[in-house]
């Protein structure tokens, strides 16, 4: 299996993600990553494999954390800094990052 992320919408110094490979399956769910964030039960969780995020021309690194859920990522692109230079190029590739974010929902806040 590939290795996936799933990305809860919170953007600190680069957006948040939890890679989700076959190894970590039985560590972390898309419930366990929703209930993470700042705001729990306020999040959508969606899976997005490595491989489409680096062909945005995204780079994604492991970011392990001391709290929460296994498997943590960032997206450096996608750092508020990077956000704040680069509003028009960043733009675009959020509206992608949104279609592709819509093909696998995982998780979604209770309504």
């Amino acid at each position: 299996m590939g290795e996936a992320l799933e990305a809860i919408g919170d953007v600190a110094s680069a957006i948040d993600n939890y890679r989700k490979a076959a190894q970590l399956d039985s560590l972390v769910s898309a419930v366990h990553v929703a209930a993470a964030g700042r705001k729990p039960g306020e999040y959508y969780v969606v899976r997005l494999s490595v491989g489409s995020l680096r062909r945005l021309g995204l780079t994604v690194i492991a970011d392990e954390q001391e709290e929460g859920p296994a498997g943590h990522a960032l997206i450096l692109e996608l750092s508020l800094d990077a956000c704040q230079r680069e509003k028009t190029r960043l733009r675009e590739l959020q509206v992608r990052l949104a279609e592709l974010a819509t093909q696998d929902i995982v998780h979604s806040p209770k309504t």
